[in-house]
């Protein structure tokens, strides 16, 4: 069992069915790493807060913020929002970028890069949601209240037009 978990922890190829994720961390990661570690409950907290406010947004125009599962604490370094179909993500992504908002149409969806492809049986699922997310990179940005609030309008708004 050891050899396997570090198997995994290495680069490889999909073989019997596991793939390797490379989970090690770089030496420039582990110093930045170590400058942050005694803001990083601030740095969370701050991102939660985000989030939050942002999933305020009037969601009756369709679009579905993630629920926090009970007993569970994100650290929303992303968030994102259902949109109702792809065609609406794309549109909904296009004009909150317009709007200054950090979105993007879906994420890394690992069942296409080749490697993953021989291990991921049925993606269908899991292909429904991406092409419908669209992804705020909450990691990106450090939005005042005033600046909040507009993001939070602007998903209102667009949705709401695009319902």
């Amino acid at each position: 069992m050891s050899e396997r978990l570090r198997a995994l922890s290495q680069t490889q190829k999909a073989e019997n069915k596991m793939i390797g994720l490379n989970l090690r961390m770089q030496e420039l990661t582990a110093v930045l790493l170590m400058a942050q570690i005694e803001d990083a409950k601030k740095i969370v907290a701050s991102r939660r807060a985000i989030a939050i406010t942002l999933s305020t947004a009037d969601t009756q125009n369709g679009l579905q913020f993630p629920q926090e599962r009970r007993h569970c604490r994100s650290s929303w370094y992303c968030t994102g929002m259902l949109a109702p179909d792809q065609k609406t993500r794309d549109r909904m992504t296009k004009a909150l970028q317009a709007e200054g908002v950090p979105a993007r149409a879906g994420y890394v969806f690992l069942p296409e890069i080749s490697d993953f492809k021989q291990c991921i049986a049925d993606a269908s699922n899991a292909k429904d949601y991406h092409d419908r997310l669209v992804l705020l990179e909450l990691c990106t940005i450090d939005p005042d209240k005033d600046q909040q609030e507009q993001m939070t309008y602007a998903i209102a708004e667009i949705g709401e037009r695009l319902a």
